[in-house]
């Protein structure tokens, strides 16, 4: 049995290993199409709406959400949001520009962190960051293949109107391990905060991979009460709880408010009604003053 596990292991090593090695030799060789024209923002100037999506943008066959054909559609849907925040656009990143028309986005590092934001609105300070811990290489959902962590920059929402945007993908599974991992990403996180951040207008978005429930209620109050950031959802009174997850906060020159919380069950689905991705977008609409 351990023969066959350790089998499996370099297996899939190897087939990564190779699709890397084509996915890289192919984006050299082959340019990306243009982007098409930017959309016009739709929402009002005073507000502007934020869209969270992990794309499942691992490799094929390792994802399980056929990203050569969804990834295209994705980029194309997400037109709709003035910011989008993805997460694991790891190896199909030509794919989501060919469709994304925002004229503002965060470039790409090949099967780097899978973190990129497209945006409506200028932004200036983008930075990446790797978790400083991770756990499981070939086990416990492999969070230490790529380098996890999180990214932040400066948007303008209107000439003189700044707010910080993360956007974050924490580490998965429900070992201690992963649980211990997570707590340290926690604490990394609301050090850059407040660091970095200090008295800002805040929105940090992403894949927690935690809900509110043991550890991660802890976790999570801890963030939240450290750095005065607020769950868009709750705010909002709507019920229920998904590992994807809005933050924000008001900074000490722009108030935020949150008017919209949307789960995008029917904005990302293929020609047959299925889902784009093994994840559900989540969005917010928000005021600023």
């Amino acid at each position: 049995m351990k023969k066959k596990c350790l089998f499996g292991k370099l297996a899939v090593l190897s087939m990564l290993t190779l699709f890397l090695f084509v996915q890289a030799t192919t984006a050299f060789a082959f340019a990306p199409e243009p982007p098409p024209p930017p959309y016009s923002k739709t929402t009002p100037d005073n507000q502007f709406c934020v869209v969270s999506y992990n794309v499942a943008g691992l490799p094929e066959p390792l994802s399980g959400s056929e990203p050569i054909t969804n990834t295209k559609p994705i980029g194309e849907k997400l037109n709709a949001f003035d910011i989008a925040l993805v997460q694991e656009d790891f190896a199909y990143h030509i794919d989501l520009a060919k469709g994304d028309g925002h004229p503002y986005d965060s470039g790409y590092i090949f099967m780097g962190d899978g973190l990129s934001t497209f945006s409506y609105c200028p932004f200036t300070n983008f930075t990446r960051e790797a978790w400083l811990v991770c756990y499981g290489v070939f086990g416990h959902l492999n969070d230490c293949l790529t380098p996890k962590g999180f990214t932040r920059a400066t948007h303008e929402l209107a000439p003189g109107v700044f707010i910080d945007i993360y956007d974050l993908h924490m580490d998965a599974g429900d070992s201690q391990g992963d649980f211990d991992a997570r707590r340290i990403q926690v604490n990394q996180l609301i050090r850059r905060i407040l660091s970095a951040s200090q008295s800002k207008a805040l929105i940090v978005a992403g894949d927690f991979n935690m809900s509110y429930s043991g550890e991660g209620d802890v976790l999570l109050g801890k963030l939240m009460d450290d750095t005065g950031l607020l769950d868009a959802r709750r705010e909002l009174g709507i019920g229920g709880d998904r590992i994807d997850k809005i933050l924000y906060r008001s900074g000490t020159d722009v108030t935020l408010i949150p008017v919209n919380y949307t789960v995008e069950y029917d904005h990302f689905k293929d020609s047959s009604g299925d889902q784009l991705s093994d994840h559900t977008a989540i969005s917010a609409l928000f005021q600023w003053e």
